[in-house]
């Protein structure tokens, strides 16, 4: 089945959208810390790349989904452990993907 689409006024807010849609979850994000260190940056469609300085934003985040539906942990939010939430390079403040490696 696919999904519903509402497009809404632009002062309604995301979470007002998927509660409209029947989606009423949530995530909360707390930075814990900033670091700043070395990272390899690949170039795209290569295997090598540069050691660039970044700013890593670590952190946790929970993710809660109450309903009858949800498991008991997702109705009291499944914690998940300190990572890295954002990677920034300290060069060009361009965002790095940890995943992709740029």
């Amino acid at each position: 089945m696919l999904p519903v689409v509402v497009v809404g006024p632009k002062e309604t807010s995301l979470v007002d959208l998927d509660r409209i849609n029947g989606f009423d979850t949530h995530m909360d994000v707390e930075i814990t810390k900033v670091s700043l260190t070395l990272m390899r940056i690949r170039d795209k469609g290569s295997l090598q790349g540069t050691i660039v300085p970044v700013w890593d934003f670590w952190g946790t985040w929970n993710w809660y989904e109450p309903g009858d539906g949800a498991s008991d942990t997702m109705r009291k939010g499944a914690n998940y452990t300190t990572q890295p939430m954002l990677t920034l390079n300290a060069i060009d403040g361009s965002v790095v993907s940890r995943q992709l490696g740029y």
